[in-house]
């Protein structure tokens, strides 16, 4: 029987990397610009949430999803990968504060009112630059913080445990004393302890 496997087509990411980090670089760019326009699209509709108590969990809910996207996107394809999602997500939700042709705008920004609290009157200001001072600090951020792999080898207990288990998997099955029995040699099975 005849298995078929997704394959990397960038070396920088291993079978055990999830699906979007396998796609093809066009494939996961255009993934990423989608992804950018979506969390941009919610967040703008978020962002007035709790404005008129002067409570701001909707523009921090908003902010989440967008820094969320963007930690994808620069994990799935680096810092190429995070300037798309920035261009995108400020486009549309720049696009979106402009208004449509018939003047109306769903990020209002550029008021005062001595009834409104202030945030009210500010949350639209707040969320078209945090949008985009969320994704400039994942950008300075090390690489090692978008890692979506960890390490192969860990020490202690739980180093042991996953070795087990990746050998049980990978090699053979793992007995309570620690010895794997492989089957090679032409079908021949062996025993020698775990490393």
């Amino acid at each position: 029987m005849t298995s078929f496997r997704a394959t990397s087509v960038d070396s920088r990411h291993g079978d055990d990397a999830p699906w979007s980090h396998r796609l093809h670089p066009l494939q996961r760019g255009l993934l990423t610009l989608a992804a950018g326009a979506a969390s941009a699209f919610v967040g703008t509709f978020a962002h007035r949430m709790g404005a008129s108590a002067d409570i701001p969990y909707g523009l921090a809910l908003a902010l989440v999803i967008v820094g969320a996207s963007a930690w994808c996107a620069r994990s799935r394809s680096g810092i190429a990968g995070l300037g798309l999602h920035l261009v995108s997500s400020s486009m549309v939700a720049w696009g979106m504060a402009f208004g449509g042709p018939g003047g109306d705008a769903t990020t209002p920004v550029g008021f005062s009112g001595g009834s409104l609290p202030w945030f009210s009157q500010h949350a639209g200001y707040a969320w078209l630059y945090g949008l985009i001072v969320v994704q400039v600090l994942l950008l300075v951020l090390p690489g090692r913080f978008f890692r979506t792999t960890g390490p192969r080898r860990s020490s202690g207990a739980a180093g042991r445990i996953a070795a087990r288990v990746r050998g049980f998997r990978s090699r053979g099955r793992v007995d309570d004393e620690g010895h794997r029995d492989d089957v090679g040699n032409g079908g021949i099975a062996t025993r020698r302890p775990v490393r």
